[in-house]
């Protein structure tokens, strides 16, 4: 049974090798879940959408990022303990803004992240409903790389009949994975 926060299914892998719909379930049903936890370790976030409750220090701006995105919704945003959720905004990525509320003055602490230390609590909800397409690619090309590999672990070149000789890959992931991974990864927060 496939593992919820697996970042491809077993049916996209077997399409990209190219396999019968019996071949192999249960070893790229394994190799799934564990490159789709692998992923998700290297890039230091969830990509799923989850709730999120975060406490961080007041800059003094109307704006603060978040650890966490895109952030698609917003619970409550405390400031100094004062509950300014009403006057919040968010862009659609990681930050959070504070807008002073039209017709009137602006009551106490609701246009400005106070400075402070720890002083603003946020709970918001953040990622993507859906896997994006290019990372969920992603996966099921390491799935498929690695499946094939399992062929030929621990060989360095083969030779064919004395003609020819084929050299494998020694690295434990490739280098094209990486550089297609670096677009996701959490590097703030």
């Amino acid at each position: 049974m496939a593992d919820p926060g697996d970042l491809t299914t077993l049916t996209n892998v077997k399409l990209y090798l190219g396999l019968a719909a019996t071949t192999a379930d249960v070893k790229l049903a394994y190799m799934i879940t564990a490159v789709s936890a692998w992923i998700k370790s290297n890039l230091n976030r969830d990509i799923l959408s989850a709730s999120y409750t975060e406490k961080l220090s007041g800059t003094g701006g109307a704006q603060i990022m978040t650890a966490n995105y895109p952030v698609t919704a917003i619970t409550q945003v405390l400031v100094d303990g004062v509950d300014v959720t009403a006057n919040a905004v968010c862009d659609g990525r990681r930050t959070i803004s504070l807008i002073p509320p039209t017709g009137g003055a602006p009551l106490a602490g609701c246009s400005r992240f106070n400075r402070g230390v720890m002083n603003v609590v946020l709970n918001y909800t953040a990622g993507f409903t859906k896997i994006p397409f290019d990372l969920e690619h992603v996966a099921c090309r390491i799935v498929a790389w690695g499946y094939k590999e399992a062929d030929r672990i621990g060989q360095v070149s083969k030779s064919l009949g004395g003609a020819e000789t084929v050299s494998f890959s020694q690295l434990s992931i490739p280098a094209w994975a990486l550089d297609s991974l670096k677009n996701w990864k959490k590097v703030v927060g």
